[in-house]
């Protein structure tokens, strides 16, 4: 699968014209970046600072995920987004987007402000250790004061030359390292494939996918969004040919701690760890049904740190369904679920259905059922077992059901997996929320 580079958004060499003439006119120091925060163009006018925070590894890593999490938060607004770095300057970020996919961004600013706002971003806690150093204290100090507005001009003005650079931002592509550059950072690392694309809705598509493609549905919370999206990438990568979906996996595997490491940095070293201890006993052949729950384990640990990071937020109706969602094996009660939110079930009933569009049992047996669907066709785990990890007492009771809602016995839904593996993705299933 061919890899498609930053150019089939931008042409890379009008848009570092375009920053260097900016920077010029402006004074303000500019870059652009992808996703994770690696330059993808050479900096342009950056500040004296800013270059000798640039020069420390760690520090440089602490600008790399400012640079990230500030291109992502344009990205949610649609707009430019003016925050504090973690060194207390002011940058604002432009982003550059694929559809719905953050793929990168052109990041500008390196200024203290007049009469700073109490209001504005601050994309990660500030880190004041490089005062203790003299040197950079005074080049700090020596940094270009402007007033918020001509940075919210600035952002504006470079927002309409960006937008005029791809009228057609809306197609699906990824953003790669030129490795011609290398700027103040050394040299990018070219090294990193795209993922197969997942569209939001509708068929499977060819075209490739930022790896940040779990930004979106974690940011909002959304975890059967996030499980759906991982199914759909994982059933292009099991159409590629068995030895390369190991490195696939691995590149999910990543996505999902870049995503980590921006919204909840507390969790990445257990989520590194889990990960390379999975790494270093995986097989070459992989199992499809393994390599999801193991991803979803994954996703989460994500949501967890989330929801610890918000220990005020009241339950509401979004974490119930993911509730449902990590506890597919669990027969829900709607007793169960109206105290989980402390609502009365009535009033459950009738917002689930008007939420989902669907009955509170119909999309919970569902949910157990599109598990059922997977695991009778990537695991040799016998029915009775396959019923018992899915919380049926009874495996007779549960042949019952799953040929109610798919038309075949979970035997003959295995054998016809096996015959044509593409055929399991489509299976009916009575309630598809």
């Amino acid at each position: 699968m061919a890899e498609l580079h930053v150019s089939s958004l931008i042409d890379l060499d009008r848009l570092q014209r375009v920053q260097q003439r900016f920077a010029e006119a402006t004074d303000l120091g500019v870059i652009a970046v992808n996703s994770r925060g690696t330059p993808v163009t050479a900096a342009c006018r950056f500040s004296e600072f800013c270059q000798r925070m640039r020069a420390d590894p760690v520090r440089r890593q602490l600008c790399y995920g400012c640079d990230a999490h500030g291109g992502l938060q344009a990205a949610i607004r649609r707009r430019p987004h003016i925050y504090q770095c973690h060194a207390g300057l002011v940058d604002f970020s432009i982003p550059i987007t694929a559809g719905d996919l953050y793929v990168g961004a052109v990041l500008c600013g390196q200024v203290r402000i007049e009469r700073r706002s109490d209001s504005l971003d601050q994309v990660m806690a500030v880190d004041d250790s490089w005062q203790r150093d003299p040197e950079l204290r005074d080049l700090h100090d020596q940094t270009r004061l402007t007033s918020a507005r001509q940075v919210e001009a600035a952002a504006e003005t470079l927002w309409d030359v960006l937008t005029e650079l791809d009228p057609d931002s809306h197609r699906s592509t990824t953003i790669a390292v030129n490795p011609e550059w290398t700027g103040l950072d050394g040299p990018a690392d070219p090294a990193r494939r795209p993922l197969p694309a997942v569209p939001p809705a509708g068929p499977l598509s060819e075209e490739p996918v930022a790896p940040g493609v779990f930004w979106k549905e974690c940011e909002a919370e959304d975890m059967p969004a996030a499980f759906a999206c991982l199914s759909r990438i994982l059933d292009q990568i099991w159409e590629l040919a068995a030895p390369s979906r190991v490195a696939e996996v691995e590149r999910v595997e990543d996505a999902v701690a870049d995503v980590a490491r921006a919204l909840c940095p507390d969790i990445v070293k257990h989520l590194r760890y889990q990960t390379l201890k999975q790494r270093a006993r995986r097989a070459a052949n992989l199992n499809r049904y393994q390599v999801q729950t193991m991803v979803e384990s994954m996703l989460v640990l994500v949501f967890d740190g989330l929801r610890r990071s918000r220990p005020k937020r009241h339950r509401d109706f979004q974490d119930l369904l993911n509730e449902i969602e990590r506890r597919r094996a669990k027969a829900y009660s709607l007793t169960e679920a109206a105290t989980f939110l402390n609502i009365s079930p009535g009033h459950l009933s009738k917002k689930f259905k008007s939420v989902t569009g669907a009955s509170f049992m119909s999309y919970v047996m569902a949910r157990r059922m599109r598990r059922a669907h997977l695991m009778l066709a990537h695991t040799d785990l016998p029915v009775v077992k396959v019923a018992a990890e899915l919380g049926f007492h009874q495996a007779n009771y549960f042949a019952r059901v799953f040929k109610a809602e798919t038309g075949l016995s979970p035997s003959e839904f295995r054998r016809e997996s096996s015959l044509n593996p593409d055929w399991s993705r489509n299976a009916p299933v009575s309630c598809r929320n």
